[in-house]
């Protein structure tokens, strides 16, 4: 391995398939997820790993379209950094509703066999039903609602993070085999920004509303 390189490993806690939330909360939390994700963006582009000839006809054959992709990608950024208020109202009141309601066809129709013609059992037929409702239901859900609902659910992502981390940081470096350092700054993060939430809930609703 070049010694200009480095590898990480991330290990996981809790298996998301048992233990979705607990994956979410220690494994996965915002902070972490955006830290990486910008990580891993900015190291993307310094890739330098390969065979040199194939990576520059690479390089010939796509620059236009990263360029043309770059360009569109930065206006979007741009668009949504001027008006906040309307792309978060334009995902929030018509996709999420009919994300809500599509969940709810696709559950509806795994409660049903067609050969015969009959409701299995399990409750899914009824369960995508209520989805459904509720997915109607959102349609008429005012933004500031909305709002709340995320910064609820913010908030007790933050601290939840922050309290496992912090949890298990006092058993000592053993019980952090990622970076530990890291896992403190994080944890301290979330605290921070979950007290902001409940301390100013108000002002951060009445600024993105009508």
């Amino acid at each position: 391995m070049n010694s200009r390189q480095k590898w990480q490993v991330h290990l996981d806690n809790h298996d998301p398939k048992v233990h979705p939330y607990l994956h979410l909360v220690d494994d996965a939390p915002l902070h972490l997820m955006i830290g990486d994700t910008i990580v891993t963006l900015i190291a993307g582009t310094r890739k330098k790993t390969g065979d040199k000839k194939e990576i520059l006809e690479d390089q010939k054959k796509s620059w236009k379209e990263q360029v043309l992709a770059g360009i569109l990608l930065m206006l979007v950024g741009i668009f949504i950094a001027a008006n906040p208020l309307h792309t978060f109202e334009g995902i929030m009141l018509p996709l999420v509703p009919l994300a809500i309601v599509g969940l709810g066809i696709i559950t509806s129709w795994h409660g049903i066999a067609f050969s015969p013609f009959r409701v299995l059992r399990g409750g899914l037929l009824y369960r995508g039903i209520g989805i459904i409702i509720a997915g109607i239901i959102a349609f008429y859900l005012p933004l500031t609602l909305w709002i709340v609902v995320i910064l609820g659910i913010l908030a007790l992502w933050m601290f939840a993070s922050a309290i496992i981390l912090l949890a298990r940081a006092r058993k000592g470096r053993a019980a952090i085999p990622e970076d530990f350092t890291s896992r403190i700054l994080i944890a301290i993060l979330s605290l921070l920004f979950g007290v902001f939430i409940l301390l100013d809930p108000k002002s951060m609703i009445h600024r993105y509303s009508w």
